[in-house]
C-alpha cells in the first residue's frame, strides 16, 4: 500500500470486509499511526510500517506472551541482517533496542465480535529516520546498516514473526521465555518501572512464566503486568 491512516486500521477494515486472516499489510507511510497507551507514532516515508491480522483463538493461554515473542522475532531479524555489526536487544514488554536506543515498537489490538476472535499486530521499525522523544533514546537502522532497506527487512522479518506466532499457538511458553531472556536488555541490573500512579525500582529479574516482569525490589519480588521500563 501507499499511505494509510494506520496499518492497524487498514487490517481491521479488510477483516470487516470479509478478508480471511492471516494476512499482512505493509504501507509506505501512516497519517495516524499509534503506539501503546494512545501515543502517536510518527510515520514518514522510509521506515517499515506493517500489520499482521490473526485469528486469536488458536493462541489460547499463550496470547499474553505474543508481544514478547514478536519483539524477539524483530531483534532476531535485525541481528541476522547485521551479521555481527550491531546487537539488537529486547526491552519489556515489547520494545527493541540497539545500543540502548529504541528502534522498533509494536501494538496489539484484539476484538471479539460476531464472526470471530481476531487480533491485529501493528509493527513499526525505524529504517531511514527516527523520532526525537524526550524520555528515551531512539535510533534508525541507517546508522548501523545503511544498506538495509524496507523490502529486505520485511523479507527477513515476516517468517520470524510467523514462527513466533506458531510458538504461541503450540503453547511453547518455555521456549518463548528462553528466547526472550537471551536477548533481554538490562537483565540483572537496576531498572525503573513507571506506572500510572507510582514508580517502582529494583533489579531486572527477567520474565515470569506468564510473561510479567519479575522486578526484584528491596521488599521482595513484584510481578509487573504493565508499565514503562527505564534501564
Amino acid at each position: 500500500m501507499g499511505a494509510v491512516s494506520s496499518t492497524i486500521d487498514a487490517a481491521w477494515d479488510l477483516l470487516a470486509a470479509g478478508e480471511e486472516a492471516p494476512f499482512w499489510i505493509v504501507a509506505d507511510s501512516q497519517s495516524a499511526g499509534r503506539g501503546r497507551r494512545g501515543r502517536g507514532w510518527e510515520s514518514p516515508p522510509g521506515n517499515l510500517y506493517t500489520a499482521l491480522a490473526l485469528d486469536a483463538a488458536p493462541l489460547g493461554k499463550a496470547a499474553p506472551l505474543l508481544s514478547l515473542a514478536l519483539s524477539t522475532a524483530v531483534a532476531c531479524a535485525l541481528n541476522g541482517l547485521f551479521q555481527g555489526r550491531a546487537g539488537a536487544q529486547v526491552k519489556w514488554p515489547n520494545d527493541v533496542l540497539i545500543d540502548g536506543a529504541k528502534i522498533s515498537g509494536l501494538l496489539i489490538e484484539r476484538r471479539q465480535e460476531t464472526g470471530g476472535d481476531r487480533m491485529v499486530v501493528g509493527l513499526g521499525i525505524n529504517v531511514a529516520s527516527h523520532p526525537a522523544l524526550e524520555d528515551r533514546k531512539t535510533a534508525a537502522l541507517k546508522a548501523f546498516a545503511p544498506q538495509i532497506g524496507v523490502d529486505e527487512l520485511f523479507q527477513s522479518l515476516s517468517p520470524l514473526v510467523e514462527h513466533a506466532v506458531r510458538l504461541c499457538v503450540q503453547g511453547e511458553i518455555a521456549a518463548i521465555r528462553e528466547e526472550w531472556m537471551a536477548l533481554a536488555a538490562g537483565l540483572g541490573s537496576m531498572i525503573e518501572v513507571r506506572l500510572p500512579e507510582t514508580t517502582l525500582r529494583g533489579r531486572h529479574g527477567g520474565l515470569n512464566g506468564d510473561g510479567t516482569l519479575n522486578l526484584l525490589t528491596d521488599l521482595g519480588p513484584v510481578a509487573v503486568a504493565a508499565g514503562d521500563v527505564f534501564l
